[in-house]
């Protein structure tokens, strides 16, 4: 042998292994958020699916909706023995405004005939 050892030298390059270790530690953290923005995203959709709107049907304040609406766009008795009727609210709007718009002309009418405004 030459006078040298068989044995290499411990020469760590410190520059690449601490750019490879800065490397994979952002690498990993990029990893964990995109996981963890993923399964927010999943969880809150999986909620949203679960839950009812409040105008469903399936839920109390759904089957009062639906009850107010049948009971406001159907006739029906009120009283029988008084014989009062509950027409539908759209029918009922339509006669109110015509009446007031009669109600409006003949006091236009009884005001031109007194000859003041």
């Amino acid at each position: 042998m030459n006078g040298k050892s068989s044995v290499e030298p411990d020469e760590v390059n410190v520059g690449l292994l601490s750019v490879v270790g800065t490397f994979t530690a952002v690498v990993v953290v990029l990893i964990v958020v995109l996981l963890q923005a993923w399964f927010y995203n999943w969880r809150g959709s999986v909620a949203n699916a679960k839950i009812l709107p409040s105008n469903s049907p399936q839920t109390p304040l759904g089957r009062a909706l639906v009850e107010q609406q049948e009971k406001i766009n159907s006739y029906h008795w009120i009283n029988r023995e008084a014989h009062e009727r509950a027409i539908p609210i759209g029918q009922a709007m339509e006669l109110v405004a015509r009446d007031m718009a009669a109600a409006q002309k003949s006091a236009e009418k009884a005001s031109e005939k007194r000859g003041g405004p």
